[in-house]
């Protein structure tokens, strides 16, 4: 109360200083953003996909310690493709492009046709060297090299296609990290050098870095161009909805201002935004738009009521503030339900996405508000104007919807129930997935550097079975190698495989070599001393990257064509049993970014039940603490679980999966959606009071609610579908499920809300508060004796206070009886007509009960007159029966001081007239 009575004050007297103190605070959060003496971007975007990991996921913690072994996964994959890669022209653009990779300073080596190294016998030993050795001396030509390179298993299908016209250049790169790459200008060098060395051939890059890098380029180009399309819309919106420029402004400041703050806030603690976190600006300018829109309606309502009272934005935030206060709480609490998540990039996008509500909801509240009245210049004209487009046919649309929701409100129930089922059959069909490369459009250069690896290199989507002996040089033993190719083999055999890597091959074709290149030794030898002459005389970092120096761990490279994580799934858990079949002495494990991705699956699964879960749970407790009563908390989250079944059974029917992207919605909209139906309520709840009856309580809520939930919504849906012009599937996946998720919600409010409000009566935490019932009412006013103040309130909150003029009859002797009355402040003269006159019976001051005899017999036996202006507790039949259903344990003390009152005014009656 103090804390809205303050915001109210320093908001009207103070609107100037107000302003200036936003306007310093967004300059301040402007240089956060951005460099002001160098212009230069402070606020980092990092997409990379580690974000998506649990950090305490032991698979992730395995993969980090494999890489230490072996080294890291992720490489740049330059792919050239002509008739025959193994032309001289061809030969020397890629010796070109390699040289000049490989003098670059982050970069530790390129593997490609010029630099792959071959092992074979010659005459005094073994050679070494890269296949064009040879060539380069003239001593060997180019079908010659070609055979020999297509020969080897390391490199035939693999780094070059098994029709020769496709090859790879493997970039590797010292202790670089991604951020690195897009920011140190190494992506720009390395283009550069594939631009100036081209010629005719057709380049594409492939890769976890190129894949960063697209994906924060993609990501900068939805920031700087999304808002401004959804600024556009929003204004077409204010234009169409209140047709004011000050209707305009407000809210679009009011948005701007709040994701400026926001990002300030996210660059000066030190985040960066992940291809998740990214959506927190969109968001944020839809949701501040219904904050803003929601006020700025109020404002231009109060400023065409000839019965208001007060100034303006006084009368707005005495009707606002609390409002937007809980729905702000609401929709930061679904936010906040993401910290559930396992998924660290989810958990980041809550606390962020919560940190842009806490403005947002300030703003709306503060800096909405004092702008409409520091741009209220021409009052008479803004309300002549307003009130031309009141009567529209909007209004009498709101009209139609408002009374047939009173009168079907039985099928509206059965409706809604039939859909929430077919709903939860949609969501048997869900299948949960992560967008990797699939985030690309198909025709995009990054997706098809990916195909064509995928295509004609063996696969593009590499993971690694890490196989740890029990002892040292387990791996020097013939029958664990041969456990080790057998597994290959079987490998081999799967349709989504394209090929396989191991320490096996490399003995194999070091025996072959040996032998004078003899294919019948393209075999293990079954001699561990021969294996380890062998493993000795070849040591290499080729062999160093596949098995450790004590030849007791060794990594298995599986190439595989999958491209979704759901299909890969599949395949993993193929895999999974024949990894059980190696001997006793091997242990098995997968590893790697796909694996991981696949273990995020289940996060997934798990995140979204938590997320939505206790985001239930908080919504729930803020709508039970609101309305003082968990049955009517139940009844007001209702029309908000609809939106959310049917948001799941969506995914389910149409076939869209559930991934970290999508994942976000149902939270998300929930927190959104209760937004409208807490306006509503408190609306309807207000209505209530002031008119004695549903019908005309459902119609007033309906128009002054109904047109900026309807403009919000709109708002809300064309804001996100601005997010499918993204070139990101995962941006346009979300645009459009929100959208669609929201207009589900607003048919909700527009239906079932109404239909459950006209149902039941209810008061809310704002009238308990603001309630005077003067001084201690449990004490000293007899009907609530024993109850706490509180539980007087909520007696009185479910009656009426009306106030009534000195030298009014309250009651006439003889009319029909329908209410009794208790004094709350003021004097009334109960008197009865006799023959000389009227004769005085009682005088009723504070804490009286008036008219209980009438209300239980039916009909007046005295006159009441008031005495002085009084305000007076009104109760009837009916608000009885209500507060013994709803507060049976009230309605027990309050029926027992009625009672008590009854018995003490009858003993005095008979003590009179004995």
């Amino acid at each position: 109360m103090r804390f809205i009575a303050f915001i109210a004050r320093m908001v009207s007297q103070h609107t100037g200083i107000t302003l200036m103190s936003i306007a310093a605070l967004t300059a301040l959060a402007l240089t956060a953003i951005v460099d002001p003496l160098t212009g230069d971007m402070r606020l980092n975007i990092d997409p990379s996909a580690n974000r998506i990991f649990s950090e305490n996921l032991p698979a992730k913690l395995f993969y980090d310690e494999t890489r230490e072994l072996f080294g890291g996964d992720e490489t740049l994959i330059i792919t050239i493709a002509n008739d025959d890669v193994f032309s001289l022209q061809s030969v020397d653009t890629i010796r070109r492009i390699t040289d000049r990779i490989n003098d670059l300073d982050a970069v530790h080596h390129v593997l490609s046709l010029t630099t792959a190294v071959d092992i074979r016998s010659v005459e005094g030993g073994l050679d070494i060297s890269p296949f064009f050795t040879e060539f380069d001396e003239g001593s060997e030509d180019l079908a010659s090299v070609r055979q020999r390179v297509m020969a080897n298993p390391f490199y035939a299908g693999s780094l070059v296609s098994q029709t020769g016209d496709t090859t790879a250049m493997v970039v590797y790169f010292n202790d670089f990290s991604d951020q690195e790459y897009i920011r140190g200008g190494l992506h720009e060098r390395i283009m550069a050098i594939i631009r100036d060395e081209q010629g005719r051939n057709e380049i594409f890059i492939t890769g976890s870095p190129y894949f960063q890098f697209a994906m924060v380029e993609l990501l900068m180009d939805d920031l700087i161009w999304t808002p401004p399309l959804i600024m556009m819309i929003l204004a077409i919106i204010l234009a169409i909805a209140f047709r004011t420029l000050p209707g305009v402004i407000a809210p679009l400041l009011t948005v701007g201002v709040g994701v400026i703050l926001t990002l300030g806030t996210i660059s000066a603690l030190g985040y960066s935004l992940s291809m998740i976190s990214a959506l927190v600006p969109p968001l944020l300018m839809v949701l501040g738009f219904t904050y803003a829109v929601h006020v700025t309606s109020e404002y231009h309502q109060q400023r065409r009521n000839p019965r208001s009272k007060g100034p303006v934005i006084l009368q707005t935030l005495k009707h606002m503030t609390l409002p937007v206060l809980l729905t702000g709480v609401t929709t930061i609490a679904g936010f906040l339900a993401m910290m559930a998540n396992p998924i660290s990039a989810v958990q980041e996008f809550g606390v962020l996405a919560s940190i842009g509500m806490v403005y947002i909801t300030l703003l709306s509240i503060t800096f909405t508000p004092a702008l409409l009245k520091a741009l209220d210049r021409n009052p008479e004209k803004w309300s002549n104007s307003g009130a031309s487009h009141i009567s529209n046919g909007f209004d009498r649309f709101v009209d139609r919807v408002a009374l047939f929701d009173l009168k079907y409100r039985r099928a509206i129930f059965i409706a809604f129930g039939i859909l929430s089922l077919i709903a939860l059959f949609g969501m048997a069909n869900i299948h949960v997935s992560t967008e990797s490369i699939t985030n690309f459009k198909s025709d995009s250069g990054v997706r098809k550097g990916f195909d064509i690896v995928n295509e004609k290199l063996g696969g593009a989507n590499h993971f690694y079975i890490i196989v740890e002996g029990d002892h040292p040089d387990a791996f020097k033993e013939p029958q664990n190698l041969h456990a080790l190719r057998n597994l290959q083999e079987w490998l081999e055999k799967q349709p989504e495989v394209g090929g396989t890597i191991s320490v096996a091959d490399y003995l194999m074709q070091i025996n072959r070599a040996l032998n004078d290149n003899n294919a019948e030794y393209f075999a293990i030898p079954d001699n561990k001393r021969l294996i380890t002459q062998l493993l000795f005389l070849s040591s290499s970092d080729e062999l160093d990257r596949i098995v450790d120096s004590r030849f007791r761990t060794t990594s298995l490279l599986v190439r595989s064509r999958v491209i979704n994580s759901d299909k890969m799934d599949v395949l993993l858990d193929r895999i999974q049993p024949q990894l059980k079949l190696l001997p006793g002495n091997l242990t098995a494990t997968m590893t790697g970014n796909p694996v991981l991705i696949n273990e995020t699956l289940t996060d997934i699964i798990v995140g979204q039940a938590r997320s939505v879960g206790l985001a239930l749970v908080f919504v729930y407790i803020i709508l039970t603490v609101m309305f003082m009563s968990y049955r009517i908390g139940l009844i007001a989250l209702l029309p908000n679980i609809v939106p959310v079944l049917v948001y799941f059974g969506s995914l389910g029917f149409f076939g869209i999966s559930l991934n970290p992207s999508t994942s976000l919605i149902a939270p998300m909209v929930l927190g959104i959606a209760i937004d409208d139906t807490i306006h509503y309520f408190s609306r309807f709840n207000r209505e209530i009071h002031h008119h004695a009856g549903e019908r005309k309580a459902t119609l007033l809520a309906m128009k002054a609610v109904g047109r900026p939930v309807t403009f919000t919504t709109i708002g809300l849906c064309l804001g996100f579908l601005v997010l499918t012009t993204s070139d990101l599937r995962m941006q346009t996946q979300v645009g459009l499920m929100a959208s669609y998720a929201l207009a589900i919600a607003w048919l909700s409010d527009f239906l079932l809300t109404p239909a459950l409000c006209a149902s039941v009566r209810f008061t809310t935490l704002w009238d308990a508060l603001t309630l005077d019932l003067g001084d201690n009412p449990q004490d000293s006013i007899p009907l609530l004796k024993g109850l706490r103040k509180s539980q007087a309130r909520i007696v009185a909150l479910m009656a009426k206070i009306i106030k009534v003029p000195k030298g009014q009859r309250l009651i006439n002797a003889g009319d029909d009886a329908h209410e009794m009355y208790v004094v709350i402040e003021g004097k009334l003269n109960t008197s009865i007509g006799g023959n000389g006159g009227r004769i005085q019976v009682a005088t009723h001051e504070r804490g009286d009960v008036v008219g209980e005899t009438g209300l239980f017999h039916k009909q007046r036996t005295a006159d009441v007159d008031v005495v002085e202006e009084s305000r007076l507790l009104c109760l009837t039949q009916e608000n009885l029966d209500h507060l013994s259903r709803r507060y049976p344990y009230i309605a027990t003390k309050v029926f027992k001081n009625l009672n008590k009152i009854l018995a003490e005014r009858l003993f005095a009656t008979t003590q009179r007239l004995t």
